[in-house]
């Protein structure tokens, strides 16, 4: 927005050719504005309190981060013609870098004024009081994860690319910020290590590993240059993972056999594949997993009430089919290696740039492998500026005589997919909707809390109490009663009463029969009072 302001006030009107362009422009345009507005509803007041703020507010709800994404797709519309100065992606560049960290700065200060349990980039333990209350969850790891691979691509460039940065002329201009980014590079990798956030280092090293392969296949470079890069990109990523991983003692805990996040991991994603394996083409609907997936319940994760499984792909797959789950995430990766080959054409500053950039949309493409950061308002808007920002550094440039054509027939397209996926989604995306705003009053489940299960054993059972009528009253709404009908009628209650369920459990299947209008079935699961 300030990039924004800073050409109009320079250029006046003429700096936004949005003149003459057609109503599936503003279409694109308003669908924009819908998304800004329901991204911040309904962040509750204490997000404004932790690091990052309503920007890593989680969005449990499906519907709500696909409408994100919905906005932010017009947004590669509008913004690649205010990204065609490379000045503004030069900014565009260094603000993710200083928001990366800025971010580390202070929860490093909330770390050394006595917050040891967390840095403040993941929950935080309220008023003293085990499991919450937690209206919401910090995810900054995946933001610095982005803003450490977006600084690591941008060194990688200089280094590799120096002899055609000193035929242009641009050495002195661009090697005269490298203390300053390799300071902020420093602080960036000091937050993640602190915020103990395993799932943004795996994305993290995941996407060290494919830059430092590109690099390698890289010919438009000498080979010294191209192998001390991928060196650097992979030492800096797997030096991080392997501090944090000695940190926080995971290595021991692994070799010990005990319980770990990742155990909960595998065994949600094991429901999410038996779910999907159901509903294979349509799903249960977008919101409706944390209704369905008490009825796929692996024996490892015992009481725990899941509602989301930390892989998008799984979740996506499981609420809307494996047909739009594919089409959504290949667009994601054939955006990024298009622009990714786009990149080798041009001048290597704008290369350099743009592929540092492009690192930072790699790892959150790799983080959502392993956690769920698409619904991350702030990952969303470093994703799509980052993206559109190196599709308008290959447009035509705006001094040219010969004005770029607008963008009417691309606009047209997109909106014509909207409507499309709208038709066959809206339903559900309405229904799932209504069962969140139904379910406000009811205190959110905290089921993600596994290790604190093993320390506060006399209120877990109070917990689950909150979660069980957290999902009773979703069970009542329309779209739920929808997916547990259809259950209902691919799976007998005698398939239901396979594995030894705990007695909530147990209790929480027979209110889903009782509001099937299957009183007797329900008194027969919880058997003789």
């Amino acid at each position: 927005m300030l990039m924004a302001f800073h050409r109009y006030r320079r250029d006046g009107a003429s700096a936004f050719p949005f003149k003459g362009q057609s109503p599936a422009f503003w279409g694109a345009a308003a669908l924009l504005l819908l998304a800004a507005v329901q991204s911040c509803f309904p962040a509750p007041p204490e997000s404004l309190t932790m690091v990052g703020g309503p920007l890593t507010l989680s969005r449990d709800l499906t519907a709500s981060y696909a409408l994100d994404w919905a906005g932010y797709a017009a947004l590669l519309l509008i913004l690649p013609p205010v990204f065609r100065d490379p000045k503004a992606v030069t900014r565009l560049a260094w603000g993710i870098l200083m928001m990366g960290a800025t971010l580390s700065l202070v929860g490093l200060a909330q770390r050394m004024a006595g917050d040891s349990h967390y840095l403040g980039l993941r929950p935080i333990n309220q008023l003293g009081v085990p499991f919450g209350p937690f209206p919401n969850k910090n995810h900054a790891g995946a933001l610095l994860a982005a803003a450490f691979c977006a600084g690591a691509g941008i060194l990688t460039e200089l280094v590799a690319d120096r002899r055609r940065l000193a035929r242009e002329r641009r050495t002195d201009e661009l090697m005269g910020r490298f203390l300053v980014l390799s300071c902020l590079l420093f602080a960036t990798g000091a937050g993640l290590l602190a915020s103990r956030s395993r799932a943004a280092l795996a994305g993290l090293i995941l996407t060290g590993a494919f830059v430092a392969f590109l690099r390698i296949l890289d010919r438009s470079v000498p080979s010294g240059s191209r192998m001390l890069s991928a060196a650097l990109v992979a030492s800096a990523a797997a030096a991080g993972t392997l501090a944090h991983l000695a940190d926080v003692s995971l290595l021991g805990r692994l070799a010990s056999g005990s319980i770990n996040s990742v155990d909960f991991r595998i065994a949600m994603a094991k429901d999410a594949l038996r779910l999907i394996g159901d509903f294979p083409f349509f799903g249960v609907g977008l919101g409706a997993f944390r209704v369905a997936s008490p009825l796929y319940h692996d024996p490892v994760l015992g009481m725990y009430f899941v509602d989301y499984v930390h892989c998008e792909p799984l979740q996506l797959a499981s609420e809307a089919g494996i047909p739009f789950a594919l089409l959504f995430f290949s667009s994601m990766i054939s955006a990024v290696a298009l622009s990714w080959h786009r990149t080798g054409r041009g001048s290597a500053a704008g290369r350099t740039i743009s592929r540092g950039l492009l690192c930072a949309c790699m790892v959150v493409m790799l983080h959502q492998l392993v956690d769920f950061p698409n619904r991350i308002p702030g990952v969303q808007v470093v994703w799509i500026a980052a993206l559109a920002a190196v599709w308008g550094l290959r447009q035509p440039s705006m001094n040219s005589r010969r004005p770029a054509p607008p963008p009417r027939r691309q606009a047209g397209f997109a909106l014509f997919l909207f409507v499309a996926w709208l038709a066959a989604f809206g339903p559900k995306l309405a229904a799932s909707y209504f069962d969140f705003m139904a379910s406000r009053t009811i205190p959110p489940s905290t089921h993600y809390f596994q290790n604190a299960a093993l320390s506060w054993r006399p209120s877990f059972e109070r917990q689950w109490a909150m979660a069980w009528s957290y999902s009773r009253a979703a069970a009542e709404t329309p779209a739920a009663r929808i997916v547990l009908w259809r259950h209902a009628l691919r799976h007998s209650r005698a398939a239901m009463d396979l594995q030894p369920y705990h007695p909530n459990l147990r209790r929480f299947h027979a209110s889903i029969l009782a509001a099937l209008g299957r009183q007797a079935d329900a008194r027969d699961l919880l058997g003789p009072p």
